[in-house]
């Protein structure tokens, strides 16, 4: 025990080490957005709340929902820096320290191969929480993403409870995390892990995040998202197109793990162990996210990751060593990983064949839908073919 202590804390320092130097080449490779003076789209929101908490005349109010999501303006408010600095900070500590829970969340369970593929998309996926704030400050999915990572840890140790309220306080950041937390409860009851009166007061908890929500928000911030939602499901499925780039922009965070998991025989749901069972649940989740979160696909898929990355281990553990190379060097390269996030040749999505919007397919033309999904079948005809060398399953 003692041997594996020290192994997984030699593992540990490595991967820090790893994620320092990630952040630091994304740092000199990376310039911010010029869109929106700097602050994007959402961003300007995000900004018009921290002049707020500055004591200055925002230009516009925050708009809906954004709104709602104070917690990380209001720390940027706090620190001695300019705006843009001030949020690039606090993303990328909450990015480091997610990455760094990732991990405890993955050692011991799987091979070291699975465990770094399971840490390449925080590291260098397009929305990287280590990335993508070098691109876009005035983002607040990374403090969000590192609650969901403590989720994840907590899920991986049975502490239910503390689990429920780290996607609480994660509705300081993001709302996502008042649906997750009353569905949480839901699943562990369903799959006979707590009792009834452990459910109700584990639905109470769940509900104080919504009451969190309406008291950190700022403005009017009336809307309705389930209305929202349904919109954007409807408009996805019912033409062939938007199905085709829900299914693309999925792809991204998804495909370098379904590839070599087909390579062997996937795990059946009830051979999982408690943890990976809900991994599985908050993918299913994250799915139906992507469909009803509006047209940001890719990212809004992606933002939950934490919270699925053990079932993805339990995808890949058993395959082939060659397969999964294959697969993760796929991924990394469907996401760029190796190009600067382009300036946007237009502020708004207009089937953009060429920057920002043509990275993404629930934005760009459709032909870059098309190329990522034919790109995905090229890398499985390689995966199928790369060897029959297993990981070695040491855990």
């Amino acid at each position: 025990m003692d041997k594996m202590k020290k192994i997984a804390s030699s593992n540990l320092f490595w991967v820090l080490l790893v994620t320092v130097l990630a952040m630091f080449a994304h740092s000199k490779s990376q310039k911010q957005i010029l869109a929106g003076g700097g602050d994007g789209w959402d961003g300007i929101s995000y900004h018009a709340l921290y002049d707020h908490f500055v004591g200055k005349q925002a230009a516009a109010p925050a708009e809906y929902p954004f709104c709602k999501r104070t917690g990380l303006p209001y720390l940027a408010s706090r620190l001695n820096l300019d705006a843009a600095k001030s949020f690039l900070v606090i993303n990328l500590v909450c990015g480091f320290m997610a990455i760094g829970f990732c991990y405890l969340v993955l050692v011991g369970r799987y091979s070291s191969l699975t465990v770094w593929a399971c840490l390449m998309p925080m590291l260098f996926y397009l929305f990287s929480p280590v990335r993508f704030p070098h691109y876009y400050p005035f983002t607040v999915d990374p403090p969000a993403v590192l609650f969901y990572a403590v989720t994840a840890y907590f899920l991986s140790r049975a502490f239910f409870f503390p689990a429920i309220l780290a996607l609480v306080l994660s509705c300081l950041f993001k709302e996502t995390g008042a649906l997750l937390a009353i569905l949480l409860p839901l699943a562990l009851f369903a799959m006979k892990r707590v009792n009834a009166k452990a459910l109700v007061l584990m639905i109470l908890l769940a509900l104080s995040g919504l009451l969190l929500m309406k008291l950190i928000q700022q403005g009017d911030c009336s809307g309705s998202q389930f209305r929202q939602a349904s919109h954007n499901i409807a408009l996805k499925l019912t033409h062939p197109m938007g199905v085709l780039k829900w299914v693309a922009g999925i792809s991204l965070t998804l495909a370098p793990f379904l590839i070599p998991a087909l390579q062997n025989r996937l795990p059946a749901f009830k051979d999982l162990e408690t943890a990976a069972a809900l991994s599985a649940v908050f993918l299913a989740l994250a799915v139906v996210m992507g469909l009803a979160g509006g047209s940001d696909t890719s990212r809004i898929f992606f933002i939950i990751y934490p919270l699925y990355v053990l079932f993805l281990g339990a995808l890949i553990d058993r395959a082939p060593t060659g397969a999964v190379v294959v697969a993760m060097a796929g991924g990394l390269i469907a996401n760029r990983a190796f190009n600067r996030i382009p300036e946007p040749q237009n502020y708004h999505p207009d089937n953009d064949v060429s920057g920002f919007f043509s990275y993404f397919p629930d934005h760009g033309h459709i032909d870059g839908a098309l190329s990522l999904i034919l790109f995905w079948i090229v890398i499985q005809w390689l995966a199928r073919h790369s060897g029959k060398l297993r990981s070695s399953g040491t855990h």
